[in-house]
């Protein structure tokens, strides 16, 4: 019998939605191996002339998780106004699923089916295009390149020699957006694509998340002119700029806070903040700050109009002036949703095309229909794959179910765009979590780097470098590792390489499709027009393996693994591969 309780569909949300392109995307869950078949029967809501012309889809298991498999089909409809509804098949029952529920047979009343009341073209999930699969790269500034001659000295604050372990955050190293623009063609080689750098703006920390005014530069990382001439080269390169901002709270030296200290009562910013008691005293538990008891960073009180009109001129004023091409935004989760949907109105107003990246930890589909985010830091790739890579504490299927149920979780749109990442400046480095195992640096990024989303790359990864949580993981730049003598950084450089040049690893359908029982994981990615088997070997020795060909490469002559250490050779419909410990490929048709 079929487990009816483990099939769900929601009219809405990551299980009905139409694309930019106007197709629209249908999924259905039931539970693991339940179900055999499953049959999507769609029609016109209005079609006078036909009524009764009912058409059916197959749709595919496209995910599984050990738990739930789902099943997707997507089709351009005729009408912008449809039903449909599903058949269910297993091996000794078939059921009609309904919004009514379930029925041995299907009536005439279209309102017991579910349906799309009409497919708005301002309700289309948007990204841009731009930002699907694009490879980012995340730069801490005061870490990264220190160009002399470039910054301006501050009383008080001593900048030490580049190199040195980070202490907190009063320690500075001296890196500017001078250092940033001088190491371009450095970028340029990577392959990156968009580069993220955390708070440029006028601070009393290194990390910058405290700011003092939102209009204006650290003078310890230089002036405006630096970043126009920083942007105007990263554009030449072709490569786009996102610019890190907190709205959740400011600093204590924020004027509207200080107006607060000075008036308490009478200030007309008292409504700015969240206000506990009066009088209102720095460093005393009287107001709400970020994470309890910072009491440098007040909390703003982004429910307040005047709060949201201030920070969505500040949102368009740097898109206008500088022309940056989007905004990561600090504590996302914590600020209130109606801010995020006026400042993306003002935002998409001044650049349709720039992106907004909130930081949410956890599953973010909240934040990401349409009127708030285009994408989010997408923590929940990163723990199945440090829990199998770096800490070694899953089995290669758990992570491949883990993965599955991710990938779940979006929209196909939502999901290119996701900032997917293995390390940040808020954790340890990759490196360090597996205990400074290269091999195991290696298997994580080639998941990264052929995984749905636009893969984050925190500075150093690429080099192998290495750092414990905050403040350690934020260390100088190691240039010195930055040669072709360094096998992780040719690595990266390499997938990387392959990533740009294959739309199906930017935007490609993500499917599971060799279970690693054996420790070999093979998934295929896939648009219309490119097809790639993305397999990784996570054992420690040697393995000859069969995989079967999609159906899209059954007429290539031959086979080639783009990453370059597999043999592989086909025998009927399966490629028969043999690939080194620890290694991975990517394989298509010749």
């Amino acid at each position: 019998m079929i487990n009816k309780a483990a099939i769900y569909h929601r009219a809405g949300l990551e299980y009905r939605y139409a694309a930019a392109d106007g197709k629209v995307y249908i999924r259905l869950k039931t539970a693991c191996g339940d179900v055999k078949r499953v049959i999507l029967h769609h029609g016109l809501r209005y079609d006078r002339n036909n009524p009764a012309i009912v058409e059916e889809l197959e749709m595919d298991r496209v995910l599984s998780d050990g738990i739930s498999d789902w099943f997707e089909v997507s089709y351009y409809p005729k009408d912008p106004k449809i039903y449909y509804y599903f058949h269910i098949e297993s091996e000794d029952e078939s059921v009609y699923y309904l919004e009514s529920g379930f029925t041995n047979s299907v009536t005439d009343n279209l309102n017991l089916r579910f349906y799309f009341p009409y497919i708005m073209e301002s309700e289309m999930l948007r990204v841009p295009e731009w930002s699907r699969g694009a490879v980012v790269y995340e730069i801490f500034p005061d870490r990264f390149e220190r160009a002399e001659g470039f910054g301006r000295a501050i009383e008080n604050i001593v900048v030490d020699e580049w190199g040195q372990r980070p202490k907190g955050g009063y320690h500075y190293f001296g890196g500017n957006l001078e250092g940033i623009r001088q190491r371009i063609p450095y970028l340029k080689e990577l392959g990156v694509e968009v580069l993220y750098l955390t708070p440029i703006f006028k601070a009393p920390s290194v990390h910058r998340y405290d700011i003092i005014d939102y209009y204006d530069i650290d003078p310890l990382l230089g002036t405006k002119d630096d970043l126009k001439a920083l942007i105007k080269d990263l554009h030449k390169e072709g490569i786009r700029i996102v610019m890190d901002a907190v709205f959740n709270h400011c600093s204590h030296l924020f004027f509207a806070f200080q107006d607060l200290l000075k008036n308490q009562e009478k200030s007309r910013f008292k409504d700015w903040f969240h206000v506990k008691h009066y009088p209102v005293v720095h460093r005393e538990n009287t107001y709400h700050t970020f994470a309890d008891v910072a009491w440098n960073m007040p909390k703003l009180n982004t429910s307040n109009p005047e709060v949201i009109a201030y920070f969505s001129e500040v949102g368009r004023y740097w898109i206008r002036e500088y022309d940056i091409d989007g905004w990561r935004l600090d504590v996302a989760n914590e600020v209130d949703s109606n801010f995020w949907r006026q400042f993306r109105i003002a935002v998409k107003g001044q650049n349709p095309e720039a992106l907004i990246v909130g930081e949410v930890w956890t599953e973010s589909f909240r934040w990401l229909q349409g009127d708030m985010f285009d994408s989010v830091m997408h923590y929940p790739f990163m723990n199945p794959v440090r829990e199998f890579a770096a800490y070694k504490r899953i089995s290669a299927v758990k992570m491949d179910e883990w993965l599955n149920q991710v990938a779940s979780l979006y929209t196909h749109e939502c999901r290119d765009a996701l900032w997917t990442n293995l390390d940040s400046h808020d954790i340890d480095r990759f490196l360090n979590a597996a205990n400074g195992d290269t091999d195991a640096l290696m298997l994580g990024s080639f998941l990264l780097l052929t995984f749905p989303g636009a893969p984050m790359l925190y500075y150093g990864t690429e080099l192998g470098m290495e750092g414990a949580n905050d403040p350690d993981c934020r260390r100088c730049m190691e240039w010195e590792r930055a040669n072709d003598d360094n096998k992780v950084f040719t690595h990266f450089k390499k997938l990387i390489s392959i990533r740009k040049q294959h739309e199906a690893l930017r935007k490609g359908n993500f499917r599971t499709w060799r279970k690693p029982n054996d420790g070999v994981y093979a998934f295929l990615r896939q648009t219309e027009n490119d097809t790639l088997i993305a397999v990784l070997n996570t054992n420690d020795y040697e393995m000859t393996f069969e995989v079967s060909i999609p159906s899209a490469l059954r007429q290539a002559q031959s086979f080639v693994d783009l990453y370059a250490s597999a043999r592989v050779e086909r025998y009927d419909d399966s490629l028969t591969i043999t690939l080194p410990a620890k290694t991975g490929a990517v394989v298509t048709g010749a």
